[in-house]
């Protein structure tokens, strides 16, 4: 009678009487409601501190938030194993910086790119308008040294209104489809 979610939080505690070393788990959050995703996740993340865990799931974006080291298995091959942070950079060895700014606008902004592209090195940069009037800049760098500081100080001195500053990195949808590619 009990419903999926509690029927997985029982299946783990049973498994837990015995205080294994390794724990197993197979698709934990399939079928769950928002609310028991978001119990299971915080109860698997809190068990890694005294248990290993081995996840197996479809659900990416699942690995991605729980998971430390990852392997990419596809047709009963392992295709990468390591870090997450360490594939991710294999398959992006560039750094990738996003920027939300409020005023691009009105602001000297072709006058700003120009400069970004000269002082900074940045293969490319892309500006997009967001709905809510913001607009968002991507930065390519042309090498793999940390570039964030400078374009973050750069951003606030010429006040662009910066609202969201981060490194995106790549996710573990885009690493399968390229690592099952080659």
């Amino acid at each position: 009678n009990l419903s999926k979610g509690f029927k997985q939080r029982v299946g783990i505690a049973s498994t837990l009487v015995f205080s294994p070393e390794i724990i197993i788990l197979d698709e934990p959050t399939v079928g769950l409601d928002p609310f028991s995703i978001m119990e299971i996740r915080e109860l698997i993340v809190s068990l890694k501190k005294e248990h290993t865990i081995l996840l197996s799931t479809h659900q990416l974006h699942e690995a991605d938030l729980i998971c430390s080291d990852i392997t990419i298995i596809s047709k009963g091959q392992i295709l990468r194993s390591g870090p997450l942070a360490e594939i991710q950079k294999a398959f992006r060895p560039r750094q990738v910086v996003k920027a939300l700014v409020r005023d691009w606008n009105i602001i000297k902004s072709d006058e700003i790119l120009k400069e970004v592209r000269e002082f900074f090195p940045c293969e490319n940069v892309e500006v997009e308008t967001k709905n809510d009037k913001s607009t968002e800049l991507r930065f390519f760098s042309q090498t793999s040294d940390d570039f964030r500081p400078n374009i973050s100080n750069y951003l606030m001195n010429k006040k662009v209104g910066l609202l969201k500053f981060e490194e995106e990195a790549m996710d573990l949808e885009e690493i399968f489809i390229r690592s099952t590619k080659g």
